[in-house]
């Protein structure tokens, strides 16, 4: 009988999740009769170095890092029909430093997350900040292979582009940013 009661009254919230994975910018709704928003945010990964040297003495480029994670839950019972701002940052192409992504507040106030994005070429993994429950760097690309994605809770960041090998062959792109809001 209490469950048809609260169905009855209309108070039941479906969780919900929206996921982000293109470079762009996004204004989400909170929706209605959600009571709590748990984000996750990654940073665009870089691309990887050309390759070098031919024959016998080619060699690999080294793979582009990745963007950093950060992750936040707080209550948005007050926030029904707010609005948050979403950024997606941009993969980067070979030898290219990805984009930072982030999460804001739009008319819904929460401290920002901001995840940076991995450097081009094994530089350092993209920075991370705002996350009230974690803020992860990005992992550094090696010769040959790009940074490994942060696992998240429920989905996992880009990985670095790979080095290329050999004079002429070009490092790998990296990948978009990604963000994941779960409302229940």
């Amino acid at each position: 009988m209490a469950l048809m009661q609260v169905l009855a009254a209309g108070a039941y919230f479906a969780p919900q999740q929206v996921s982000y994975s293109s470079n762009g910018t996004y204004t989400p709704t909170i929706p209605s009769g959600a009571t709590t928003a748990l984000v996750e945010c990654w940073g665009a990964s870089g691309g990887g170095a050309a390759g070098h040297g031919t024959g016998c003495s080619a060699g690999f480029g080294v793979g582009g890092s990745s963007g950093g994670y950060s992750r936040s839950s707080f209550s948005v019972a007050s926030g029904n029909g707010k609005t948050l701002s979403v950024i997606v940052g941009n993969g980067g192409a070979p030898n290219t430093a990805g984009t930072a992504s982030s999460v804001a507040s739009g008319t819904f106030s929460i401290t920002t997350l901001s995840d940076g994005g991995g450097a081009a070429s094994g530089g350092a993994g993209g920075s991370a900040s705002g996350g009230n429950v974690v803020n992860t760097t990005g992992n550094v690309g090696v010769t040959d292979t790009g940074g490994a994605g942060i696992v998240g809770i429920h989905g996992t960041g880009g990985g670095g582009g790979n080095g290329g090998f050999g004079t002429g062959s070009t490092g790998g792109s990296g990948v978009d940013g990604l963000v994941i809001i779960n409302y229940t």
